[in-house]
């Protein structure tokens, strides 16, 4: 089976950020599966696993998701709030997010909501995308999303990363 695994230099890497944040599509693409296993299921062990073993204890943390709870929507949404993070909470969260289908995928829009989830904090501060789709508003399939062509970003697609792993410490911005 597929699978995306953190190994031990981020966790040294990831005591470099004063701030975390998840952003996760659980869009109904994600209910795909890869290698047997679902889409979000695979983002969801990357991410407790971040949470989990890599981030340093008081770490500022927050939690964006989009894509779960409105089929048709553009809706994104701030899970967990800017705050030291809490591993139990943290995990629990991510552990029971659903994907929903039909859900929109709006990448531009959470991104631009990050920036103010992470109002305050100081840099440097690290945002982690994971995504398997294409953004709804560049598309043209979320008319509603005003950020449309305010944020232009490489999508990896969970595919891509599931069969890799992250060799690199969490500080580097090479693309994989």
């Amino acid at each position: 089976p597929a699978k995306l695994s953190v190994v031990s230099e981020a966790a040294s890497a990831a005591g470099a950020f004063s701030a975390v944040e998840f952003v996760l599509d659980a869009s109904g693409s994600m209910l795909q599966r890869l290698g047997g296993v679902r889409r979000i299921e695979l983002a969801r062990n990357a991410l407790i696993e971040l949470a989990r073993d890599a981030l340093p204890s008081g770490t500022a943390f927050a939690l964006r998701v989009f894509g779960n709870k409105e089929a048709g929507s553009c809706r994104t949404d701030l899970d967990i709030p800017l705050g030291p993070l809490d591993r139990t909470v943290a995990v629990a969260r991510i552990q029971a997010l659903q994907s929903m289908n039909l859900a929109k995928t709006p990448i531009g829009a959470s991104l631009v909501e990050v920036s103010k989830d992470l109002k305050g904090a100081r840099p440097p501060m690290l945002v982690v995308l994971v995504t398997d789709g294409e953004d709804d508003a560049r598309a043209g399939r979320c008319p509603g999303c005003k950020e449309r062509d305010a944020i232009r970003f490489l999508g990896l697609r969970v595919a891509s990363l599931a069969s890799v792993s992250m060799r690199r410490p969490l500080h580097s911005h090479r693309s994989l």
